[in-house]
């Protein structure tokens, strides 16, 4: 990527307006990773989440749809998507959650390590957050900033309140301060495809 060309979107937010924003990371944002290497290299190494947060915390993972058991089998590739949940209600709940008793009544869609995935230098990963995990690890993903297509970002922002934008004490294109109708009419994506998009609260 050509940083040169790189739309930057900085947003310094009070707290109720942070809690709005959290959503969006159900629909995903964009991380790079070393293909062919495990899920727990990708989460722990590259995304710097604890091995103890992500065993008492993160009950569910999905890779491209797939419930998850064993993160250390599970490999990296190419345009993968990742979903990380805590715990769901119900006996579906149940039966989605690492490890779990119930696991063998979801065999047939369960992620099963395939051929190895040749080693590149950099491949392009989908990593989404529910619920607890959202909550809980969302704010420091957002302050340090991360990458989203444009399309989920315009539609996201372009879909907001009046009171939303309010409660933006500043907001930076390219690292000058605009007014919020910009951002809220979706002309700051129109040069590239991935934004990279970070908020703090202040």
């Amino acid at each position: 990527m050509n940083n040169s060309k790189l739309t930057t979107l900085s947003l310094c937010v009070e707290e109720h307006v942070l809690a709005r924003i959290l959503p969006i990371l159900q629909k995903g944002f964009i991380i790079w990773s070393r293909a062919g290497c495990s899920l727990n290299e990708l989460l722990c190494m590259q995304q710097k989440i604890s091995s103890d947060y992500i065993a008492e915390r993160i009950s569910t993972i999905f890779l491209d749809g797939k419930p998850v058991d064993d993160i250390d089998k599970t490999v990296i590739h190419d345009g993968s998507s990742i979903a990380l949940s805590g715990a769901m209600p119900g006996l579906v709940g149940a039966v989605m959650r690492r490890g779990s008793f119930y696991a063998s009544f979801r065999d047939s869609i369960t992620y099963k390590k395939g051929p190895d995935t040749p080693s590149q230098e950099k491949c392009m990963v989908n990593l989404k957050f529910f619920n607890i995990v959202m909550k809980e690890l969302g704010p420091d993903f957002l302050k340090k900033g991360i990458f989203f297509k444009s399309s989920d970002l315009t539609d996201f922002l372009t879909n907001q309140s009046k009171d939303f934008w309010h409660g933006n004490k500043e907001i930076l294109l390219n690292k000058k301060p605009v007014g919020y109708s910009l951002i809220e009419k979706g002309e700051f994506v129109l040069q590239n495809d991935l934004v990279f998009f970070s908020v703090k609260v202040c």
